[in-house]
C-alpha cells in the first residue's frame, strides 16, 4: 500500500482494508456495492479499480495506490483544475483524481 507491504485481516473487499485497517480516508463508499459513483477509486498495478468491487484475494501481491501516495503537489494541481471548472462534488474527487493520474501515466491526457 503507497509503496510498503502490509497485511490486513479478512475483510468483503479492497475499500473496507483501506479505510478499517489502513486508515486511508480518501477512499469513499459512495454506493456500495454497486461499484458505480467511482468514489473508492484506487490503483491497482497502476490500472484504475473500484475498490468497493474487488475482492482481497485479487490485490494480493499487487501494488495499491491511494491518493495519499500521490506527490502533493500532483494533488494541489488537480484540486486547481477541478476548482477553476468548478468541477468539484463532495466525495467524488478522490477517484477522479486517480483516475486522471492513471490516463497521464498511460499518455491519454
Amino acid at each position: 500500500m503507497n509503496e510498503r507491504p502490509v497485511e490486513v485481516g479478512v475483510q468483503p473487499h479492497l475499500l473496507a482494508a483501506l479505510r478499517e485497517e489502513l486508515g486511508v480516508t480518501s477512499a469513499k463508499d459512495g454506493c456500495s456495492p454497486s461499484g458505480q459513483s467511482g468514489c473508492c477509486t484506487a490503483l491497482v498495478d497502476r490500472k484504475v479499480f473500484v475498490s468497493n468491487q474487488i475482492s482481497l484475494g485479487k490485490v494480493a501481491s499487487k501494488s495499491i495506490t491511494a491518493l495519499e501516495s500521490f506527490d502533493r503537489a500532483e494533488r494541489d494541481r488537480f484540486a486547481a483544475l477541478f476548482a477553476a471548472a468548478r468541477a468539484l462534488q463532495c466525495g467524488f474527487p478522490p477517484g477522479i483524481f486517480a483516475r486522471v493520474n492513471a490516463l497521464e501515466e498511460t499518455g491519454v491526457v
